[in-house]
């Protein structure tokens, strides 16, 4: 199973045509668990996740399939819900039988069973497709996709793998959706994130800088690239061609807690030539990757020095001060004009 949890999970296929192309791994999967005690099905929970982030969920009180990332809100029909909503139960009422046969077959009045399956593409076309159940976090019941044949993990298993062994159509039927029909909608499911990204223009880069604590005269620059769909977030530093080696903090691409990732990055630079240091950020679903670069932080008055305060302050004192004299001249020659006017000789002045 990729990314780790049950022990065991079936070996991979190639389909050259299906991964042609494809430059990074991605795969689609979905999980159900159901929780039992002596009165039956207690709780069920279910949902779909692409590239490991949740993309659904299971509303079990209305019985309906819901959205949990905004592109697979806005990409897909209301009918693909409607019908996620009818198969969601179906699915319910196949755990409400099971965890009922598993009591009979156990004898214990409490437990836990869990359906995973799903398919991811790697680079260069390899296809890899899984189909298993685990009872109390334990490898239960699994398909080999190699061979088409079912595996008993459990001796309370080996009732359902014999019987299931003895119905091939049904194991074909289990190898074409994990070949088939679960990469095609691996495939919709990328085409619908990307587009919404490239629509939205989510993800975000940006970087700033203080002064590095230990080092006098070097700057700890930051970088944080947030808004992107997956924790697949690739971070580098440059400048020019160069490629600069900086620091991932934390513990890699985390949740932001909006349904998308964010990762922060760190690099250590002489102050004198922070100057062009550029961060980037790249992710799949991007058809470029995203830039910012360093720019040094606007001066405050804080950071500038007494003397140059003093100097500005009685410069702007002798403009101010040259100012109102030139104005109260200009003022005292309107006012002499003014007065002449006043006391000239209507006939002298020349009015009719």
């Amino acid at each position: 199973m990729p990314g780790g949890g049950w022990a065991a999970w079936a070996t991979g296929l190639t389909l050259a045509p299906t991964g042609a192309g494809v430059e990074e791994s991605h795969s689609l999967s979905y999980h159900y668990t159901a929780t039992y005690d002596a009165g039956g099905l207690r709780e069920f929970w279910a949902a779909g996740a692409l590239d490991g982030a949740p993309i659904d969920r299971y509303d079990r009180a209305a019985r309906a399939k819901l959205p949990a990332q905004p592109w697979m809100r806005d990409g897909l029909e209301p009918d693909y819900w409607r019908q996620g909503g009818i198969s969601r139960a179906a699915k319910e009422a196949w755990f409400n039988d099971a965890v009922a046969t598993l009591q009979r077959r156990t004898n214990r009045s409490q437990g836990t069973l869990q359906w995973q399956h799903g398919c991811m593409v790697e680079p260069g076309g390899l296809v890899r497709g899984w189909y298993q159940f685990a009872y109390d976090g334990a490898d239960f019941l699994l398909f080999d996709t190699d061979n088409e044949r079912w595996l008993a993990s459990s001796r309370w298993a080996e009732v359902t793998q014999r019987r299931w062994s003895a119905q091939p159509d049904f194991s074909r039927h289990v190898q074409r959706y994990l070949t088939d029909a679960c990469v095609e909608w691996l495939g919709r499911f990328l085409h619908s994130r990307r587009a919404w990204v490239s629509r939205h223009a989510a993800p975000q880069v940006q970087v700033w800088s203080h002064p590095a604590r230990e080092q006098p005269g070097w700057l700890a620059l930051t970088c944080l690239a947030g808004g992107f769909p997956t924790a697949a977030v690739k971070l580098g530093w440059h400048q020019g061609n160069t490629t600069l080696k900086g620091v991932l903090a934390g513990l890699g691409a985390l949740p932001a807690g909006d349904g998308n990732f964010q990762r922060r990055g760190q690099l250590l630079v002489p102050a004198e030539q922070a100057q062009g240091v550029r961060c980037q950020a790249s992710h799949g679903d991007l058809a470029a990757p995203l830039e910012a670069a360093w720019e040094p932080p606007a001066p405050s008055i804080a950071s500038v020095s007494p003397w140059a305060v003093a100097g500005l302050m009685l410069v702007g004192v002798l403009v101010l001060g040259v100012a109102l004299l030139l104005w109260k001249r200009r003022a005292s020659r309107n006012d002499t004009s003014s007065m002449d006017s006043l006391v000239s000789d209507p006939v002298n002045s020349g009015a009719s």
